[in-house]
């Protein structure tokens, strides 16, 4: 299902990953951390303007924002996207994007079988105006 991609869109699809099973859950994180723009682009509906800033995003960014989104998903942690804000100010502002990562990861190997990843994480998308 696609969904807006605004806080309350972000908040429905992770409630959406967060039901799949650990398996199923991987695939998703791995399509994430390969193409986080083709991911975002079929679970959500973007904007002309959303669109356009994905794909002027250089690989980089969007492998390292796909590489820390992916790891909160993997740890079903709370995913919290800030209001875009609607002000840009003087034409000579731009929008910072800003992603807060903070949390641990730990994996204690069983005695058999396989044991979950564990650990909690803290992701907030943010946005600053900045000159």
């Amino acid at each position: 299902m696609s969904y807006p991609f605004t806080p309350d869109g972000v908040t429905l699809k992770t409630a959406d990953l967060y039901v799949l099973d650990d398996s199923d859950l991987l695939i998703e994180a791995k399509e994430m951390v390969k193409d986080l723009y083709a991911w975002t682009a079929l679970n959500f509906t973007l904007s002309t303007k959303q669109h356009t800033y994905f794909s002027l995003l250089p690989p980089n960014v969007l492998f390292a924002w796909g590489a820390l989104l992916a790891t909160a998903i993997l740890h079903r942690s709370v995913i919290v996207m800030q209001d875009v804000p609607n002000n840009y100010g003087p034409p000579r502002r731009t929008k910072q994007v800003a992603i807060e990562f903070c949390g641990v990861t730990n994996y204690f190997p069983p005695i058999s079988g396989i044991d979950p990843i564990g650990g909690s994480f803290t992701t907030s998308i943010k946005y600053d105006l900045v000159d």
